[in-house]
């Protein structure tokens, strides 16, 4: 990160910034309703960090709208996002341990056709963190039109070697 403590004051941003996190991340509940974060605030929140130096950005998805079948609304909360960031990296994460498999897959495929960079499978504040299987589905169904997955599982970042020929 590029913050650092000089003379007793915090100085500089962190260059990745995640957003949409709830205040008690102890409570599995409330982060479910906190991922239902507005997209007015996630928009106001990136200008924001961007302002401050962040090149790289994390959103949680709206849960909510995932529940009720509103991916195209999802697909423009992403998009939005991307367009503030221009060439700043932008990561969307889909907190898999709370999705269907079926919610899953749509979300790869929303996720990847919105622009967004990266694909997250979870913030690690929920109920349950990435399953194999969650990988699998990921290197299944998150490609781009250049046929590279972009996904983050934790902070290991790589690309599928179903893909590529290459190991993780």
């Amino acid at each position: 990160a590029a913050a650092m403590i000089k003379n007793g004051e915090l100085v500089g941003m962190p260059t990745e910034t995640v957003y949409g996190l709830a205040a008690d991340a102890s409570d599995p509940e409330a982060v479910a309703r906190q991922l239902s974060g507005d997209t007015k605030v996630k928009v106001y929140e990136t200008e924001q960090a961007i302002l401050d130096g962040a090149r790289e950005i994390d959103m949680v998805i709206n849960v909510g709208m995932i529940k009720a079948g509103e991916y195209d609304a999802v697909k423009a909360e992403i998009a939005t996002l991307k367009k503030l960031c221009g060439t700043k990296i932008l990561k969307v994460i889909i907190e898999t341990c709370l999705l269907t498999e079926a919610e899953k897959v749509k979300m790869c495929e929303v996720v990847t056709a919105s622009g967004a960079d990266f694909i997250k499978t979870s913030t690690g504040f929920s109920t349950a963190g990435a399953t194999p299987h969650d990988v699998d589905i990921f290197a299944k169904h998150a490609v781009t039109g250049e046929g590279k997955l972009q996904v983050e599982i934790a902070q290991l970042k790589y690309t599928a070697p179903r893909l590529t020929g290459k190991g993780i």
